[in-house]
């Protein structure tokens, strides 16, 4: 595929909703998305990991089924709660304007996705709070697809917002340039 092929199948996918602006984005920002999405992930379900650990040392280890005690500490609807633990700084990432930025792809889309998310958590956490009974597999099951969406929307996400961050040595460049002629229009006295 040639090299002008190659950017006209870039810019023709880069109109696909939600993952089109993939197209456009760099190695580095799928690097540098990993490395955050990760500490994301951990610091978002860190309160589950410390109650599977503590679990672990006050029951006796040979009855320790890691499985089954996950999966009771979050059957009640708690795991919709900590997927918007994860989820919360996509509104902000997407929402972000600061000067310098490149525009957000499919702003609007994202934004009523992510409000989509955060209600479907709200309505099912609420709901089982509630009493409202419902197949409890069923509820465990769908929350666990509920958690692949919201990982895969985070790290879009996450993508996204290192492909709309300058080049830092661009930045720094521009910045010399416009002191530069500054300077030689303030010696020319203009």
């Amino acid at each position: 595929m040639t090299h002008k092929r190659l950017i006209n199948f870039k810019k023709r996918c880069s109109k696909i909703p939600v993952f089109g602006g993939l197209f456009l984005c760099q190695k580095k920002d799928f690097m540098n998305s990993s490395q955050e999405f990760g500490w994301n992930v951990l610091w978002s379900f860190s309160p589950l990991l410390i109650a599977i650990f503590v679990l672990f040392f006050t029951r006796e280890a040979d009855n320790f089924d890691f499985i089954n005690n996950s999966i009771n500490l979050i059957k009640n609807g708690e795991l919709f709660l900590y997927c918007t633990s994860l989820v919360a700084p996509i509104f902000y990432i997407i929402l972000d304007e600061r000067p310098g930025l490149l525009k957000y792809p499919s702003k609007k889309l994202q934004t009523g996705l992510f409000i989509v998310l955060m209600g479907i958590a709200g309505l099912f956490f609420t709901l089982k709070r509630a009493g409202i009974q419902f197949y409890q597999s069923s509820i465990t099951d769908f929350s666990f697809v509920y958690l692949f969406i919201c990982l895969v929307y985070l790290f879009i996400t996450l993508v996204y917002k290192n492909y709309r961050q300058p080049d830092p040595s661009s930045a720094i460049r521009e910045e010399e340039e416009d002191f530069s002629s500054q300077a030689e229009s303030h010696r020319r006295g203009k």
